[in-house]
């Protein structure tokens, strides 16, 4: 990802502000350079469009944990959760979130949740370890 797939992104917008697709596109290639600030911003106004959007929930989330604010960023992914209950991205990245704010029990639940599904998901049975 680069400063050149934000300038094309940055145009595309420029030319259709309404293209929601570039706006996640561009969201994410903020976050990508660090750009945590931003990125937020945009998945933000995203998020007040499509509200049941699961993956914006899930990037809002990822974004907080950037930005060091854990418990914001469980209740994103609990909010993807909602509208999307099965997806093993979205309850791993819950059970880190967990697992980083000393909520062991919660982390360890998630996490089996995931072996439920994926019973040779190596980065849930890492995390279980820790």
């Amino acid at each position: 990802m680069s400063n050149e797939n934000i300038k094309i992104l940055q145009d595309k917008l420029k030319e259709n502000p309404k293209d929601y697709a570039a706006m996640e596109a561009y969201a994410i290639e903020l976050s990508e350079i660090g750009e945590n600030e931003e990125a937020l911003k945009n998945f933000l106004y995203l998020k007040n469009l499509f509200p049941k959007k699961p993956e914006i929930w899930y990037n809002i989330g990822i974004i907080l944990e950037k930005l060091k604010r854990n418990d914001d960023a469980i209740k994103s992914y609990k909010k993807a959760l909602l509208y999307s209950p099965d997806d093993t991205d979205i309850i791993f990245n819950l059970a880190y979130a967990c697992l980083k704010s000393k909520n062991y029990d919660e982390a360890e639940s998630l996490f089996l949740k995931v072996l439920d599904k994926d019973k040779d998901d190596e980065y849930s049975l890492f995390r279980l370890g820790e």
